[in-house]
């Protein structure tokens, strides 16, 4: 096993300048430049943009500019934002913790709700409440992001005024745990919904594809009672599917999901990208899709370690 880390650490770290090359580069070669948006938003004037173009370093060759942003990274340093002049980690971090608080939410809430109903209709398939839970996820899987947020605020805001519209806290009360969680609901239910029908019928499978194999039958047939059977033998094969699932999950908390912070005016990194996006920051978009890259080169690497531990039969040495 120590041998197989290694390795995909030293994977991992040449995957991840790949990434690095391949996201600096297609960001310079999109259209348009950040001095545009200097242009359009100042009364500077073209002489200023060009002195504020050399102290960014927009002057060089997009490959000197590589290495140089290459250089501040080995010293733990992302770069600073064209629009702000703020450093790009302190941006990255002051927006973390929130998208982290989010997305964790929704996640852990679809996993507590989605495993227990996804067993249940394996071990009742094809009956009438497995059918509704289907319907109900295929549903859910279905509805965008963006139209189950409209109606959710629509509902408990607009019409019946139980929930707040949007923003993280109300600015004309104190911050409280009672007013953060208010906001939470609905982006977290936005959230959550549609990764409930992913997360059961991915169960469903694996728990159906389980529950047909012979050392069930066996236990069955020993007297194991069903509880013991389904929940000792049975669903700790069945956890590999949902363990590579949530590893894919890992890219989700940290980057957030774009559309509901939007939607809800969630200040997390999703529209912190957007917003980057919009005025060609480079930096920033950079920063954030480093710190997405790290989430799946771990989560990649966790997975395949807790694979190991549900399931004897992997071996790596």
């Amino acid at each position: 096993m120590a041998r197989y880390i290694v390795r995909r650490l030293m994977l991992a770290v040449l995957t991840f300048f790949c990434i690095t090359v391949i996201v600096f580069f297609i960001s310079y070669m999109a259209p348009g430049s950040p001095l545009d948006y200097l242009l359009a938003n100042s009364n500077m004037s073209a002489q200023e943009v060009e002195q504020r173009a050399a102290q960014l370093g927009l002057d060089k060759p997009v490959y000197v500019q590589y290495f140089s942003w290459l250089k501040e990274l080995m010293h733990g340093n992302l770069g600073y934002s064209y629009r702000e002049y703020r450093s790009v980690k302190e941006m990255i971090g002051e927006r973390l913790g929130n998208t982290l608080l989010l997305t964790f939410s929704s996640l852990l809430i679809a996993y507590l709700v989605a495993i227990p109903v996804g067993i249940h209709s394996a071990r009742k398939p094809y009956s009438m409440s497995d059918f509704t839970f289907s319907t109900v996820a295929l549903v859910a899987m279905a509805l965008p992001a963006f139209f189950i947020g409209m109606f959710l605020t629509w509902i408990f805001s607009a019409k019946l005024g139980w929930l707040p519209m949007s923003g993280m806290y109300s600015s004309d009360v104190d911050k409280s745990a009672v007013d953060l969680l208010k906001h939470m609901v609905m982006p977290v239910t936005c959230l959550a919904l549609q990764q409930v029908g992913n997360v059961m019928r991915q169960m469903r499978s694996s728990m159906l594809e389980v529950l047909s194999e012979d050392y069930i039958r066996t236990a069955r047939a020993e007297g194991l009672s069903e509880m013991r059977t389904v929940y000792t033998h049975a669903l700790r094969n069945a956890l590999t599917t949902i363990v590579t699932l949530f590893g894919t999950s890992l890219p989700f908390l940290v980057g957030g999901a774009v559309v509901t912070e939007q939607v809800f005016s969630w200040p997390g990194i999703g529209s912190l990208m957007v917003t980057s996006i919009t005025t060609r920051d480079y930096p920033v978009i950079i920063g954030i899709t480093v710190v997405v890259a790290i989430a799946v080169l771990l989560g990649n690497l966790i997975v395949d370690i807790v694979y190991g531990i549900l399931d004897p039969k992997v071996r790596y040495d």
